[in-house]
């Protein structure tokens, strides 16, 4: 079913409307992370971005590149651009998969209203084993990192890959432990709420931004709304819906080779063998209690 656009009126309406959002002005905004299903949110964004006309911007560099690429020239010049634009761009939704808490702070100077996404850090490290090893698309120009860390990958069963990837995953889960949940002008929702009640949970998410799906109310603290009619919304989350995604697969049937390969919480409970448990609390001490999951030990 095609996306229809919302109704933004006139095209009088319609250049108010781009005024109001215009070089640094307040935005929208979606901060995610590697195996926070950030390729299907970032889906229903940018379908929505196109329903009620609004532009966006999308960046997947964060400050920190993995096995140190970050370091690079040639990455520290794209690094540096993305985060001008983020901070001083012209554009309505800002979508950054791989968001840190100093993208954050660079927003400071303009106003946002946005949402975070993220994930038990243990489902984070199996989900990324299985795309890193197959699924993940990979470009020498864009992620040489992972050509890297795929090679070693497929030479190792997979505890020894698991336990690898541990290591690979310290710049994604660093963000996870350094972050600010207590940003009022941020909706902090998880991926398993997210894929227990995503219809529920994107209405909430939208309208603590100021997108009102249907006859819903704005919360108090927005500077603007947008209107969004139930039928747009309805085909916006059919389009996006995992089994559409996975080719027919509900969440739970797994396909090592897909980039939507379950799509539900706890699977690190039939992966993580005692060792991987051991390594991963000798890494990342604390962290699944700091972010509120209920600690196992294998």
């Amino acid at each position: 079913m095609p996306i229809q656009h919302a109704d933004c009126g006139s095209q009088k309406g319609h250049a108010k409307l781009r005024g109001m959002f215009g070089k640094a002005g307040p935005i929208f905004a979606y901060f995610g992370h590697h195996k926070c299903a950030s390729e299907w949110v970032q889906r229903i964004v940018i379908d929505l971005c196109s329903a009620l006309r609004l532009t966006n911007f999308s960046t997947h560099l964060p400050l920190r590149l993995p096995l140190g690429f970050d370091s690079q020239p040639r990455f520290q010049k794209r690094i540096r651009r993305a985060r001008a634009r983020c901070t001083s761009g012209s554009f309505d939704f800002l979508i950054a998969t791989n968001a840190d808490r100093n993208l954050v702070l660079d927003l400071e100077g303009r106003d946002y209203r946005a949402f975070h996404v993220i994930r038990d850090p243990r489902d984070i490290i199996v989900s990324g084993y299985f795309s890193h090893l197959s699924s993940h698309r990979v470009h020498p120009n864009l992620n040489p990192w992972l050509i890297e860390h795929r090679k070693r990958l497929m030479a190792l069963n997979q505890e020894a890959g698991i336990l690898l990837e541990l290591e690979y995953a310290s710049t994604y889960l660093e963000r996870l432990e350094q972050w600010d949940y207590l940003n009022p002008s941020t909706y902090e929702t998880r991926f398993e709420i997210l894929t227990a009640d995503p219809d529920g949970e994107i209405r909430r998410i939208l309208r603590f931004c100021g997108i009102l799906v249907g006859s819903s109310t704005p919360p108090a603290g927005v500077f603007r709304t947008l209107h969004c009619t139930e039928e747009v919304y309805a085909a916006i989350m059919a389009r996006n819906a995992f089994e559409r995604l996975s080719g027919g697969r509900p969440p739970g049937v797994q396909d090592q080779h897909s980039h939507f390969r379950r799509g539900v919480a706890g699977d690190f409970k039939n992966h993580f063998t005692p060792a991987i448990h051991a390594k991963f609390n000798e890494l990342y001490p604390g962290l699944v209690k700091k972010l509120g999951y209920e600690e196992s030990h294998g």
